[in-house]
């Protein structure tokens, strides 16, 4: 069943990497991770969201719909910190 409770941060970072790269291999090295690590981080997101975010295919990875949604949410959210963000560090000068 799935979780209706907010997903870990790093999990969302690496889904949205791994969305954004379209590669888990490209995702980990741009992350310092290994493959593996990613990999894991992603099988988890979508065992605890209860759905496929990826469709795995031999060297390519597509998101599904419900991972496209996700992907462009988590972007947004990502966005909007990292502007706040800079904001606040202009605000100092």
């Amino acid at each position: 069943m799935p979780s209706q409770r907010l997903p870990s941060l790093d999990r969302l970072l690496v889904f949205e990497t791994a969305a954004r790269r379209r590669s888990f291999t490209r995702a980990a090295s741009e992350l310092f991770l290994t493959q593996s690590a990613l990999s894991r981080q992603v099988a988890a997101l979508e065992e605890e969201r209860g759905l496929p975010l990826f469709v795995r295919r031999h060297r390519t990875l597509d998101l599904t719909d419900d991972g496209r949604r996700l992907a462009a949410a988590v972007a947004e959210a990502l966005a909007g910190l990292q502007r706040n963000c800079a904001r606040r560090t202009a605000a100092r000068c």
